[in-house]
């Protein structure tokens, strides 16, 4: 067995696995790169500042925002959380989505 420094920093193998969403508030910032078919339905991709590539999994909530961004467009997206639909009593997850300003910090 070896001793480790605690200062050595760790790293995921895969670190473009993705991002689920299931903490309400949990966000993602960076520049749209369009979406995918993944093996679970359709999935975004985000570049972060820090040059990271994040796919993650597109419910249709998601989907109908995300549809409307240009590829290369800076946006922040917010997973605000599950609500039931009135209609049909389903539960879905729901999203903010915003996009930045001309001229703003990049």
């Amino acid at each position: 067995m070896t001793n480790t420094p605690s200062s050595e920093e760790w790293m995921p193998l895969n670190p473009s696995a993705g991002v689920a969403w299931t903490v309400p508030g949990a966000t993602l910032i960076g520049i749209w790169m369009g979406s995918t078919t993944g093996e679970k339905g359709p999935r975004g991709v985000l570049e972060t500042d820090a040059g990271e590539v994040i796919r993650f999994n597109l419910p249709l909530s998601l989907r109908q925002q995300v549809g409307e961004l240009d590829p290369g467009t800076r946006c922040k997206i917010v997973y605000t959380g599950d609500r039931v639909s009135q209609r049909t009593g389903r539960s879905y997850k729901t999203f903010a989505v915003l996009v930045a300003r001309e001229g703003g910090p990049r």
